[in-house]
């Protein structure tokens, strides 16, 4: 029996797809047929609010992007809310 080791190399590709995967979740596989049974089996509305979620999430993730350029001290969603309420 030969003893053999793992190639421990993770590329940017890799990093990216195991970044997407954890933020995305299994959700992503489980809402598309809830969704499209809601709206009445329609495809064009089904896709249209699938792009509209996306957008918001998009504009939300930017927000936040564009909060952490103006504070970039450690603490996150706190340090931001602190300094804008008191």
């Amino acid at each position: 029996m030969s003893m053999t080791q793992l190639v421990r190399i993770l590329r940017f590709r890799d990093l990216l797809l195991l970044f997407v995967g954890s933020v995305i979740g299994s959700g992503i596989f489980l809402t598309p047929g809830l969704i499209f049974r809601h709206l009445g089996g329609s495809v064009g509305f089904s896709l249209l609010v699938w792009l509209a979620g996306g957008v918001l999430s998009l504009l939300g993730a930017l927000t936040y992007a564009e909060l952490a350029a103006c504070n970039p001290e450690a603490g996150g969603l706190y340090c931001y809310i602190r300094d804008a309420f008191g």
